[in-house]
């Protein structure tokens, strides 16, 4: 089986753990230019570039996922991404979500103000 990201086909399997746990990571940090991220909107530039650093802990190889309502993303499958050209007066949410090798996930939400 296969799923494309990208534009590229990927493989794709799915892992079912039986008899043990996920364990699911912690997302300890999520930032933007250093700020941290909260429910309520943090206002940046609309044109950017911003950095956005996620920092989580957990059991097995960790893997990042950047995901946002509005804007640009780069580096989107990296720790720390880049958030750019957003159109002024936009709000929106933004989602990190971490995984570990074992089936384990973990989210958090924040919001961006652009101006």
């Amino acid at each position: 089986m296969s799923v494309t990201v990208d534009g590229q086909a990927r493989p794709s399997e799915k892992v079912v753990w039986l008899g043990g746990a996920a364990l699911n990571p912690t997302i300890t940090g999520m930032t933007i230019d250093g700020r941290p991220m909260e429910e309520a909107p943090v206002a940046v530039t609309a044109t950017g570039p911003h950095a956005l650093t996620g920092t989580a802990e957990g059991e097995g190889v960790l893997s990042y996922s950047w995901y946002t309502a509005f804007g640009e993303l780069k580096k989107y499958r990296e720790p720390t991404a880049t958030f750019e050209n957003a159109m002024p007066g936009e709000t929106g949410a933004v989602v990190l979500v971490v995984r570990n090798d074992r089936g384990g996930v973990a989210w958090k939400f924040g919001a961006l103000r652009a101006e």
